[in-house]
């Protein structure tokens, strides 16, 4: 078997799916096992926080369980990501071939931006004898656009135009860097342009959008042109002539190339394509051409479909997110699956998930992961199992396996893991279903945190800090039920520790403090763990346990006062610390009193002896 790493950033579903579609088309006609995992992140168009921690994805795979590298990236923040795992890939001697852009020496399946672009203003020049061009770009560091920018640039010279560097401007592909490229043109008075070259179409459509106010449309007031051929741009009024990348060959012929070479063929020689000039509106090409009845039946049935599948997200979502622990979560998963019609998935969590760190950052993936699917939870090692747990392959494993982070809060914690399905990821449906699942588990990460907050502050609030024995609301919390669950049938020893006015006007408050620490470490030796040890307050304490005959009950207040001796010497304080004591022992038969009266009477006895040691003093 022979198994592929594929690395992916998605900007566009329908478009990205087609490369796929290639890459599947070439798996269906190859006879040898082919195993495909793409480790998809979205591409966002604001870069926040979420953004670059998903790009952590790209840490988890094992280079060593592939055979060869398909990388289909398409921004330069991508690139960067991926550029660690690229460089550790070439080091084993392994193949990788690339899709969307050109990246170092590996070989190239994908377009010829250059050529292409030229190709388009070409077009423009010598059909519709444009004289004065402008030019929208993307980002002038992109390596698309600085090419796509050249060839703009080279084709206005080979045709003895001048370029007019104010007719030039760079964004960031966006559809509203089209309407800002309106503005500033219409600004400096440089709309009289007979042709706008865009490098995407969706800034070409922004333009249009702009000049729409103005009463202005192509191709009657000017002609505009795109690059990608995306469905926006089809189907927009005008329709937008663009060049058609045929990304459904550059997967076909990336994965042929990638194949060749893992079987040792010499020298694949990379394959570019100038793909094709698609003649819509926007130039006047296809002006009539348009069947828009069976058009508007398409996009009616695509609309049709991406709302029901909002429908089911929205039903998963509420399901998902409504989950307080993992056991609803399991259960919401599988509710899930059946609404939206997915093939079988699976979560995976790092274990540090359940320790309550929601507030902190957490970097990368943990080794030790936790796998939920079909209701059950497993646990796997990734060094040793890999990132897809087998038990989940045996069952569900199919040719392309895509893998997706899961981000949330300031955690990158999980991944998902699902067949590969056409029809969920174009129509989005798969980023909306990653998206609810990290805010679901975002729901319960924030539950586990605030929980394990609360078990703290309660810890803060019925323990005393300088002893950690329970003070006085961490006895009245559990002396109640103590009592309760023994019917009755307990001891209590009630305690002053012996001149700690003393110590603290002599000595300061810090010797006071060991003093006291003294205090609660003896009553620590002297009884049982599973009793109540108690800080009544100042140099007063408590001790509440199962009955005993009152020889052991003087037998371990003797310990205690022993204790305290060594304590003494052991810190080197210059006094023994010493301490009064009093018990009430109730059998719950003959003694039958209540608590209150028990703690009164052993607070009694112990005043009582001493009263008497100052008498003698």
């Amino acid at each position: 078997m022979i198994k592929i790493l594929m690395l992916t950033s998605t900007w566009d579903n329908p478009y990205c799916s087609e490369t796929i579609r290639g890459i599947q088309k070439r798996l269906d006609e190859n006879e040898e096992e082919i195993k495909i995992d793409i480790f998809n992140v979205y591409d966002e168009t604001q870069k926040n926080y979420v953004y670059y921690k998903q790009l952590e994805l790209f840490t988890l795979p094992n280079l060593e369980e592939y055979d060869g590298m398909l990388l289909t990236i398409s921004s330069t923040d991508f690139l960067h990501a991926v550029n660690d795992i690229k460089v550790a890939f070439e080091a084993t001697g392994k193949p990788i071939v690339t899709t969307d852009q050109i990246y170092g020496d590996s070989p190239f399946c994908g377009i010829d931006n250059y050529a292409a672009m030229y190709k388009m203003v070409e077009h423009v020049i010598t059909v519709h004898d444009a004289k004065v061009l402008n030019y929208i770009g993307g980002p002038k560091n992109y390596q698309e656009d600085i090419l796509r920018c050249m060839a703009f640039t080279n084709c206005l010279a080979a045709h003895g135009i001048e370029h007019n560097p104010e007719r030039e401007l760079h964004f960031s592909f966006l559809t509203n860097d089209g309407c800002r490229a309106y503005e500033i043109f219409k600004q400096k008075n440089l709309l009289d342009a007979d042709a706008i070259i865009c490098a995407n179409d969706h800034m070409a459509v922004g333009f249009l959008d702009s000049a729409k106010q103005d009463g202005l449309t192509a191709p009657d007031d000017f002609i505009i042109t795109g690059f990608d051929n995306v469905e926006f741009g089809q189907t927009y009024m005008p329709s937008i002539t663009s060049v058609n990348r045929d990304r459904v060959n550059d997967g076909y012929e990336a994965l042929s190339a990638l194949l060749r070479m893992i079987a040792g063929e010499p020298d694949v020689v990379p394959n570019t394509t100038t793909g094709f000039v698609v003649e819509n509106e926007s130039c006047g090409c296809g002006v009539g051409k348009r069947n828009l009845a069976k058009e508007y039946e398409r996009v009616i049935q695509q609309k049709r479909e991406i709302l029901n599948m909002q429908y089911a997200q929205a039903y998963a979502r509420q399901r998902l997110c409504s989950s307080t622990s993992m056991e609803q979560f399991l259960d919401a998963m599988s509710y899930s699956q059946d609404k939206i019609n997915m093939e079988p998935f699976a979560v995976c969590i790092s274990h540090t998930f359940f320790e309550g760190h929601y507030e902190e950052e957490q970097k990368y993936f943990t080794d030790e992961m936790n796998c939920y699917f079909d209701g059950q939870t497993i646990t796997f090692t990734r060094s040793k199992d890999g990132v897809i747990p087998a038990k989940w392959t045996e069952k569900y494993g199919s040719a392309i396996t895509l893998i997706s982070p899961l981000v949330f809060g300031y955690q990158t914690q999980g991944y998902m893991i699902c067949p590969w399905q056409e029809f969920i990821f174009e129509i989005g449906g798969h980023k909306d279903f990653i998206d609810s699942v990290s805010l679901a588990l975002e729901n319960i990460s924030q539950r586990i945190t605030l929980d394990s907050m609360n078990r703290k502050l309660q810890k803060l609030y019925v323990k005393d800090p300088l002893t950690n024995l329970y003070n006085r609301f961490g006895y009245a919390s559990l002396s109640n039920g103590f009592f309760e669950k023994n019917l009755g049938r307990v001891y209590l020893m009630f305690m002053d520790l012996d001149k700690l006015k003393h110590i603290n006007d002599f000595y300061g408050h810090a010797m006071g403090d060991l003093a006291i620490k003294g205090a609660a470490h003896a009553i620590a030796e002297a009884f049982y763990d599973t009793d109540i040890h108690v800080r009544m307050g100042g140099d007063e304490f408590l001790v509440m346990g199962s009955l005993m005959d009152e020889d052991e009950l003087i037998e371990r207040e003797e310990m205690v006062l022993e204790s305290l001796k060594r304590y003494s010497k052991d810190n080197d304080m210059p006094v023994v610390l010493e301490a009064s004591m009093g018990h009430v022992i109730n059998d719950g038969f003959n003694t039958g009193y209540n608590l209150e009266t028990l703690v009164s009477q052993a607070d009694k006895k112990m005043y009582v002896i001493k009263q008497g040691k100052k008498a003698k003093q």
